[in-house]
């Protein structure tokens, strides 16, 4: 585990968190910290760079062929289906008995909230679930390394064209919009960047041996990101879906350097921070929870700011905002944490099992610890 990464997450999670309960503030009861933190949705481009990175050293040793396939596949839908359902069953049965809840009045749809396959005019349930069907659909693409691993360079090489040529289309389509959406090329950026890291170990040990480079790179990246985020309408005026690509940049930046930060010895006390580890760990069942908490909140919130007006905004956001985090950590402990741990336990030798190649000229040499 990198745990400058794992720091990285924690944080991500945190700023997701700010974001929604800034646009939720104004709504409920009044403007916190000036709208400071809506930029806190860059969490998410974060999270995409960073899956991209994980999901290709996770797998890079893979064995190709059927079986190598089944066994990514299996790991990879629990990993994000496991921790991911009982909260969207419960969203989905809140708004089917009770549909005037959500007062964005969305059309909540079956499959794109069990499922995380897109639904024209229609909504998942969780609203975050938009950005699993883009971890589901790079899932999707990463398989093809299995057929042949040199296949898939070529495949994401010709899809980060056509993505990158598409904002130039007058015309749109709902499948292409998410097919060939911004945010897919960030995946990308992280998988190429551990491709480089781990075709180039020698490099980058040289390069971790001096702490002056790791320095200036991770002040060049933070520079990089800060001028990106606070300037994002000038950016977005003149780049739209293109701003998407430059927070993407921004953050294999930051990734790169932190990558070299822990290797250099560097930042030691946060990166083993046993707080932010752990928050780090919790950061999913975080990213899950949250919203549906600050909507709940959010309401008891305006009841009291009626019955206190007194009470001041940035306290009630704080507060609101800590319990929506510890609602998730919550979430985590007593649901992500131990259904993971059934599946490992019980499940995955079951599985493992079942798709053992049964011939005797194709006996199993690869097994992958779940």
């Amino acid at each position: 585990m990198f745990k400058s990464l794992q720091i990285g997450r924690a944080i991500a999670a945190l700023l997701v968190v700010f974001h929604h309960a800034t646009l939720d503030s104004s709504f409920f009861y009044g403007t916190a910290f000036n709208d400071f933190w809506v930029f806190g949705n860059i969490g998410v481009d974060f999270f995409f760079v960073l899956s991209g990175f994980i999901i290709y050293w996770a797998h890079k040793n893979d064995q190709e062929g059927t079986f190598g396939a089944k066994v990514y596949a299996y790991k990879r839908l629990v990993r994000i289906y496991a921790p991911f359902i009982l909260i969207s069953v419960v969203m989905f049965s809140v708004y089917y008995f009770v549909p005037t809840l959500s007062q964005s009045d969305r059309n909540i749809g079956f499959i794109s909230s069990f499922l995380l396959i897109p639904q024209e005019h229609t909504s998942p349930a969780l609203s975050v679930s938009w950005t699993l069907m883009h971890e589901l659909l790079f899932y999707a693409v990463f398989i093809v390394s299995y057929v042949r691993k040199k296949l898939l360079l070529i495949f994401s090489l010709v899809w980060s064209i056509l993505i990158l040529l598409y904002p130039l289309m007058h015309q749109k389509y709902f499948l292409a919009d998410f097919l060939l959406n911004m945010h897919n090329i960030q995946f990308l950026l992280g998988m190429v960047l551990a491709y480089y890291f781990y075709n180039h170990e020698k490099v980058i040990n040289n390069i971790t041996k001096n702490k002056i480079i790791p320095s200036m790179m991770l002040a060049m990246a933070l520079g990089y990101l800060s001028y990106i985020i606070f300037n994002k309408a000038i950016f977005s005026t003149y780049l739209n879906e293109y701003y998407v690509l430059l927070v993407g940049v921004g953050f294999f930046l930051l990734i790169v350097s932190m990558l070299l930060a822990e290797g250099a010895l560097m930042c030691t006390k946060l990166f083993n921070s046993k707080s932010l580890l752990f928050l780090g760990a919790a950061s999913y069942s975080i990213y899950l929870f949250h919203n549906p908490a600050l909507s709940i909140l959010n309401r008891f919130a305006a009841k009291a700011i009626s019955i206190y007006p007194s009470l001041n905004s940035e306290f009630v956001f704080i507060i609101l905002s800590a319990l929506a985090t510890f609602g998730g950590i919550a979430y985590y402990l007593l649901w992500e944490k131990p259904i993971l741990s059934i599946m490992r336990k019980n499940i995955y030798p079951y599985f493992m099992e079942k798709i053992q190649p049964k011939k005797s000229g194709e006996a199993n040499i690869y097994t992958p610890r779940p």
